[in-house]
């Protein structure tokens, strides 16, 4: 796996040379080696990035309190990484509130949204700020 040049280092890694660019955004406490299936079927034609979150696998362990838009924000870094200005962006559960957050807070870098198993958050900080 790549590492994010900045702390916290997020790990990643990427699959695909042609087509669309897709940033895939796994759940609490999943690496996101569990897109494993979806990048199979998808590498062939479009260019996949997927990353541990912030304090999972190989990505550095927390030293502070986090919010949503950290989580976030470590997805556009690794975008930024990989000279990603615009993409399709994938999240599942956690990984979708984080993907939501993402889409508020620069949406034009996201092409579309795609949000699986998950919802906006609840009044205790989880929520997507806009």
């Amino acid at each position: 796996m790549n590492r994010t040049p900045d702390s916290p280092h997020i790990a990643y890694a990427t699959a695909g040379t042609t087509g669309p660019r897709i940033m895939l955004v796994m759940g609490l406490g999943m690496r996101g080696a569990v897109w494993r299936p979806q990048i199979e079927g998808l590498q062939n034609q479009h260019r996949l990035a997927w990353l541990d979150n912030r304090g999972i696998g190989e990505s550095d362990q927390p030293e502070v309190p986090f919010r949503m838009r950290d989580l976030a924000e470590d997805v556009l870094r690794v975008a930024d990484a990989l000279d990603w200005r615009k993409f399709h962006l994938v999240g599942v559960s956690f990984g979708g509130m984080i993907s939501q957050e993402l889409a508020l807070m620069a949406p034009v870098r996201v092409r579309s949204l795609t949000l699986i198993a998950t919802h906006p958050g609840g009044p205790l900080g989880l929520a997507p700020t806009a």
